[in-house]
């Protein structure tokens, strides 16, 4: 058990001089294409003036200072017995995190510590953690109990004190009619508990997870979810663990990190920290709001307009009231353009709404619908404006056909236009 601390953390890789050259060459062409189709010759200038900075930075570049920063100022505090989910697209650099936290990636700069203990330039195996892989990594020629033995044979553990723990993993992961067996007589869920069962026999103050069920098919990885939540709480220990699926997140987590890839407009790789419902409901900006939530969120460009003292939210046709919790901080915000935020699972069938008013009442036409049993997934068309819903399958939804749906207004949320930031968490 370990509280875990990671300040300042920097991670940068070695970039090829090929490679480089090529990044830029690309970002040249782009130019040269804008310039095609530019005639404002102050625009002209300046992007005459970027190519030949671009070019010069490619003559005059050191081998040595060719570096692509992966990881940025990253800090984060992961309490003792907590249970945290990196989550987020290829590349945001999740794994490294958790690689780095493991010892088996150096820092470029920064600290970390387990349980108050700086572990920057100590080895592995004396991190007293447990790291279980997105492979299961077993031994094909061993038993599934020397499997989970194994790494206790190497500390040269008393054979009793051995069999006690491997026994006692083995109860805890319902392993124990399979001990005798050799991993290819398991079933791939079987498999990622003889791995996990590698790992607790350790009694580590850390568990670390990188993408355990991505090999799993579906229901599997739906059982294996249910699985890892009773073990870990059972074993009462810090949990850190890796996933892409925003719904093992969103189910496994107590914290969730969402991490973002660094590009040109992202300068740090966190973009929210949170419990799961506070991610959901309260999204620091369009990344997150876009990434958590199934089907994706809708988000549409508008502007915010005042009509007899009521304001509204106009995109095209649409035209929505602000619920009167949103007002403060649109007035605050000041300005017209604007980005908003529906949940395809705020849509209701005005046929079976008790809600419905002329103020957050849309018309639209079902351009596809799926029916998936407890609920209807349908793609709309309102004008020129695009939209999700999620309604009951009660729902007599049929493409081609016009459907009124009631907006759950108390629900939207309103992003700054230009940076895509929650309106209340913009400083103004």
């Amino acid at each position: 058990m370990a509280a875990i601390t990671f300040r300042n953390i920097q991670k940068s890789y070695r970039l090829q001089k090929s490679e480089y050259r090529k990044k830029l060459k690309g970002e040249i062409k782009k130019l040269k294409e804008e310039l095609r189709t530019t005639f404002d010759e102050a625009a002209r200038t300046k992007a005459l003036a970027e190519i030949e900075l671009r070019r010069s930075a490619m003559r005059n570049i050191e081998p040595h200072n060719l570096t692509v920063d992966i990881i940025r100022d990253f800090n984060l505090e992961i309490q003792d017995k907590e249970f945290v989910v990196f989550v987020g697209p290829s590349g945001c650099g999740k794994s490294t995190v958790l690689r780095m936290l493991a010892g088996l990636e150096e820092i470029s700069d920064g600290e970390i510590k387990i349980d108050g203990r700086v572990v920057n330039n100590m080895a592995p195996k004396d991190r007293d953690i447990a790291f279980v892989f997105q492979s299961y990594a077993l031994y094909p020629h061993l038993t599934i109990f020397d499997n989970i033995a194994f790494g206790l044979k190497l500390r040269k553990m008393p054979a009793t004190e051995i069999q006690q723990r491997v026994y006692h993993a083995a109860e805890i992961l319902q392993l124990t009619e399979h001990l005798h067996k050799r991993p290819k007589q398991l079933s791939g869920g079987q498999r990622q508990r003889v791995a996990m069962g590698r790992a607790i026999v350790r009694n580590p103050a850390a568990f670390l997870f990188d993408e355990p069920l991505s090999n799993l098919d579906a229901k599997l990885r739906q059982e294996m979810r249910v699985q890892i939540k009773k073990i870990t709480r059972r074993l009462d220990t810090t949990t850190v663990y890796v996933t892409h699926d925003q719904i093992e997140a969103m189910t496994l987590a107590d914290k969730i990190v969402v991490l973002n890839r660094l590009e040109p407009e992202v300068d740090v790789n966190i973009q929210q920290v949170g419990a799961p419902l506070d991610i959901y409901y309260n999204p620091a900006n369009t990344f997150v709001a876009g990434f958590i939530g199934t089907p994706t969120i809708n988000l549409l460009d508008g502007e915010f307009s005042e009509e007899d003292g009521t304001l509204f939210f106009r995109s095209g046709p649409l035209r929505l009231r602000v619920a009167e919790e949103k007002k403060p901080f649109a007035y605050k915000y000041g300005k017209k353009a604007v980005k908003a935020g529906i949940r395809p699972q705020d849509f209701e069938d005005a046929l079976f709404s008790q809600s419905g008013s002329h103020d957050n009442i849309i018309e639209a036409v079902c351009d596809v619908s799926e029916n998936l049993g407890a609920e209807i997934h349908a793609q709309l068309q309102c004008g020129e404006v695009t939209l999700t819903a999620a309604v009951t399958s009660r729902s007599q939804m049929k493409m081609g056909e016009k459907i009124r749906l009631v907006a759950n207004i108390n629900n939207m949320h309103f992003f700054d236009f230009e940076t895509g930031t929650n309106l209340n968490r913009v400083q103004l």
